[in-house]
């Protein structure tokens, strides 16, 4: 209920694990990755820049994989809301913060 129609989330990692998803398959997802992790958790570490349109923010996502050990990945997302819904999640490796503010300003300014 909190993603836009239009939803679209883009992984610009280096291993690009998710691609580009819309709402169904990004939920999708998120229920494959609670049953091979069930603990999982994400936690917002930093906001680097925000505005009305959203922000872009450092996260750990980690958890315990329900077949093995510990696990922990830091990334940059960025997060641009349509009203009270998201409309843009995108991913971004922690070391390409300046593409992940180049993206979020784009996208930004779209919104106008």
């Amino acid at each position: 209920g909190c993603l836009a129609d239009a939803f679209v989330l883009r992984d610009h990692r280096a291993l690009r694990l998710l691609g580009t998803l819309g709402p169904d398959e990004w939920v999708e997802s998120m229920r494959v990755q609670a049953d091979l992790a069930p603990d999982v958790g994400v936690e917002t570490l930093r906001i680097i820049a925000w505005n009305r349109h959203g922000r872009v923010e450092a996260s750990r996502v980690f958890g315990t994989l329900r077949d093995g050990g510990p696990f922990e990945n830091l990334l940059l997302r960025v997060l641009v809301t349509d009203d009270d819904c998201i409309q843009h999640f995108e991913s971004f490796d922690v070391g390409d913060a300046d593409r992940a503010l180049a993206r979020f300003e784009e996208l930004s300014a779209e919104r106008g």
